[in-house]
């Protein structure tokens, strides 16, 4: 592991500034939830693929899903699945559905399951408060994570810092060479997956801490995909239980380059996985003079001009046709002028 350094105390007010990405959160409270899969599995890339789609359709505001992929044959397999999938109860093949470390009932829907466990999760007493963010900046992650205790402890906590790839493209048996893979898990930040104690000590009412480490990343992973989870643990024997969770995600966000005050009510783009036709839906507030608005590759390549020229206030329209883009994949479309630019992801398959 690459330039890890880990500082504790317990008053900080976080500042940080990056030139390619700073995303937050705070004060989340969140369940996790993991498929065990694999990328050779016949039955993970059927029915468990659909379901877990459809899982994160419904609760990705509710709870954090992660893909993990811990069979060394999987084309996705890395270290860090492999030790997380060491802490499920009775893990023994692929694919399988985790709530914590818990399967979930055999017998019954994973949504239905699903749904309980995240309405008990959120019905129990808070012990902690959790608020994360992070910039990648030359293929590094510098993450800074708050964990305050609500209430006196006495048994020790351990933390997680996990890092989760979004939308990976690639083989999957029965979805092809370009199956869209949600949640990857890729590594952690952490020295650990799991132990990394907070406190040799006991812990206080209010008491906080305050988390900073780095990490370099994959140079092939994309970057705007990115997530961060921030967990809290016990453990029990040499099992680790969830106490709470949080995400930080890369945002859709403006980029001002002065001190513009021009807002965009609007960008967005639907259906966000172009198969025959996308729309591109902006809202301006106020006039622009000269903006371009085009279709780019994740190399920043602009493969498609949609717009060029002044934009008045209100709403404007824009189609993207499957057949004006040649290759499936990743891209962004984009506005830009001389004062700022916003971008959206989008999938072509």
């Amino acid at each position: 592991m690459k330039n890890n350094c880990l500082i504790f105390f317990c008053l900080l007010t976080c500042s940080l500034t990056s030139s390619y990405a700073q995303v937050g959160t705070q004060d989340q409270h969140k369940p996790i939830i993991s498929k065990a899969t694999a990328t050779w599995c016949n039955i993970c890339g059927a029915d468990a693929w659909d379901a877990f789609h459809d899982l994160i359709d419904t609760y990705d505001e509710n709870a954090i899903f992660i893909a993990v992929h811990a069979d060394d044959a999987s084309e996705l397999y890395n270290s860090t699945a492999e030790d997380f999938a060491d802490n499920f109860i009775d893990f023994f093949g692929v694919p399988e559905l985790y709530h914590g470390r818990d399967p979930a009932p055999l017998g019954r829907r994973w949504d239905d399951s699903t749904k309980e466990y995240i309405e008990a999760f959120n019905t129990q007493d808070r012990t902690t408060q959790l608020s994360l963010t992070f910039d990648i900046k030359n293929n590094n992650i510098n993450v800074e994570a708050n964990i305050k205790f609500l209430q006196d402890q006495n048994t020790p906590h351990y933390y997680s810092l996990l890092v989760i790839e979004n939308d990976v493209i690639g083989f999957q048996f029965n979805r092809g060479t370009d199956a869209i893979h949600s949640k990857i898990l890729r590594t952690q930040i952490t020295p650990n997956v799991f132990d990394n104690l907070i406190s040799e000590d006991n812990i206080l009412a209010n008491q906080e801490f305050a988390l900073k480490l780095s990490k370099e990343l994959n140079e092939e992973w994309n970057k705007e995909n990115i997530e961060v989870v921030v967990a809290l643990w016990k453990k029990f024997g040499d099992d680790f239980q969830l106490v709470n969770s949080s995400i930080a995600k890369i945002a859709n966000t403006i980029t001002h380059t002065n001190e513009s005050n021009r807002e965009i009510k609007l960008f967005d783009i639907n259906p966000t996985i172009l198969t025959n036709q996308s729309e591109l839906i902006l809202n301006l507030k106020s006039e622009i003079n000269y903006a371009q608005i085009g279709v780019y590759n994740l190399h920043g390549q602009k493969i498609l001009q949609l717009y060029q020229g002044s934009l008045r206030s209100g709403i404007h329209n824009y189609k993207i046709d499957r057949s004006q883009i040649q290759a499936s994949g990743i891209y962004f479309v984009k506005l830009i002028d001389g004062e700022f630019s916003v971008s959206k992801k989008f999938i072509v398959q």
